[in-house]
């Protein structure tokens, strides 16, 4: 359905939304405190033409989202390309200044801490300069894939003067990124709504909320 009209109709819309967001898988995210330092292992590749690519974890995934503004954690994916209309790009050619904008974000399962504190979350992070995203694909190419380097990752600053550092610490052909239990990106980490329930979704007021590495300083 494209278009709902009619008090029966929108309540339905209320109810597909209202039960597309129960019984939502649970999920863990990397959480960094204001220039804290993680160690942190991938466990998913960039590309299926990797030499250390696993068809089991599969590819980290990157989505383009639309973020309701002044309530950061309320996002969904742009469904232009796949329905032909979007509300957030109908929102944000409206209003350019609104801050309807789409923006893509990476999205990846990780083993965060070392030792017996190490634990698979989703690390979300964008694609700016002040992300991880343009360090971790040069070292894809530098190193034919990320599974097998460890790396550090600081979160630098805080507030709205926040950035993110990844470095590579060293390599470890040994490690085997099968023996974890991953999340499902697409079901857990994103949002996707159809176009007929995206209005109701972005202005209900009962829009499931992500708890992720994302905060308020991380709009870029």
């Amino acid at each position: 359905m494209g278009i709902a009209q009619g008090l029966k109709a929108l309540n339905d819309t209320m109810e597909k939304v209202a039960s597309s967001q129960t019984d939502r898988p649970k999920s863990e995210w990397v959480k960094l405190a204001p220039n804290e330092t993680q160690e942190i292992r991938f466990l998913q590749e960039v590309d299926a033409d990797s030499k250390f690519y696993s068809e089991k974890n599969g590819l980290v995934l990157a989505a383009s989202e639309h973020t309701k503004p002044g309530d950061y954690r309320t996002k969904a994916v742009c469904s232009l390309d796949d329905e032909g209309r979007c509300y957030g790009c109908e929102r944000h050619q409206a209003d350019y200044k609104e801050g309807w904008k789409a923006r893509t974000r990476l999205y990846a399962n990780v083993l965060i801490g070392s030792g017996k504190d190490a634990q698979v979350a989703i690390l979300s992070q964008g694609f700016s300069g002040k992300s991880i995203t343009p360090n971790l694909l040069q070292a894809a190419e530098a190193f034919g894939g990320i599974t097998k380097t460890i790396f550090s990752i600081k979160r630098i600053g805080s507030g709205t003067d926040t950035s993110y550092s990844l470095f590579p610490k060293g390599q470890d052909e040994s490690f085997d990124p099968e023996s974890y239990e991953l999340f499902d990106l697409e079901q857990v980490a994103v949002r996707k709504v159809p176009y007929a329930e995206q209005s109701a979704f972005f202005n209900g007021g009962d829009a499931e909320v992500f708890e992720s590495t994302q905060d308020l300083a991380d709009t870029w």
